[in-house]
């Protein structure tokens, strides 16, 4: 269960990691895996009206914060920062 709590306007997602092998079964070197830029949002703060827990994200590659919580990364939003939705 996550410590961290979104307020406000923020958002919390858990980024979807990125693959690290091609289809063929090549493992592709760090440098040259991408983060991915969509995610599942884990908390919503009390003014994010049109985004729930559950839905997936879509996002910039640098935005928002990332951060530590019981060993696991992930990143605060900004609802502004938010590209698209996919409702869960």
């Amino acid at each position: 269960e996550l410590m961290l709590r979104a307020q406000g306007s923020k958002v919390i997602v858990w980024p979807d990691e990125a693959p690290i092998k091609t289809n063929s079964g090549l493992f592709l070197p760090e440098s040259v895996i991408k983060t991915k830029c969509t995610g599942l949002v884990q908390s919503v703060g009390s003014k994010v009206t049109d985004v729930t827990v559950g839905d997936r994200v879509a996002f910039e590659d640098n935005a928002g914060h990332r951060v530590q919580d019981n060993g696991i990364t992930l990143i605060i939003l900004g609802i502004d920062e938010i590209l698209g939705r996919q409702a869960a």
